[in-house]
């Protein structure tokens, strides 16, 4: 039985993708299985010119809200 707090590291496999701009820059978006949207890290990082591994050490660190 998995420890709710393991995450699942598999990658996600989006259904649909589409490039968007966001500040005039491009920005991959996608919809992920469960129907949700997300977005591709590394592209938002770049276009707010954010170290992308800080950015996932904050994410990994910070407690799992449930979506609303």
């Amino acid at each position: 039985m998995r420890n709710e707090q393991e995450q699942d590291l598999s990658p996600l496999a989006p259904i649909e993708q589409q490039t968007i701009l966001f500040y005039g820059k491009p920005l991959v978006v996608v919809r992920l299985p469960d129907r949700r949207p997300a977005i591709v890290l590394r592209h938002f990082c770049d276009n707010l010119q954010l170290e992308p591994t800080s950015q996932v050490r904050r994410i990994k660190r910070t407690e799992r809200s449930p979506l609303i």
